[in-house]
């Protein structure tokens, strides 16, 4: 490869922060990833969820689910990272 050519996947990627997409499509994977790290029976209490300043909004149907998973969102936080690929979540704060 000369040095002026890059890789498909360079030229995507640039593609996508060059026309602000990467955010919407992390977004994307995030919210996929929190479904195949808590599972259906989880997802299925899972009202809205969203992605703002590296922290995971999850709002949730069951108070005593909210309170349990509370204890155990840096294992989610590092499950999900590691799906994604990159370290992109700081938090995730359940409402």
């Amino acid at each position: 490869m000369s040095t002026n050519e890059i890789t498909l996947k360079e030229a995507i990627e640039s593609f996508l922060q060059n026309r602000k997409m990467q955010d919407g499509l992390q977004e994307a994977q995030i919210i996929d990833a929190w479904h195949r790290t808590v599972g259906g029976y989880i997802g299925s209490f899972t009202d809205k969820i969203f992605v703002r300043s590296n922290v995971l909004y999850v709002t949730l149907a069951n108070g005593s689910l909210r309170n349990e998973l509370f204890y155990t969102r840096s294992k989610i936080v590092y499950s999900i990272n590691g799906m994604v690929g990159r370290k992109v979540l700081k938090d995730i704060i359940f409402r």
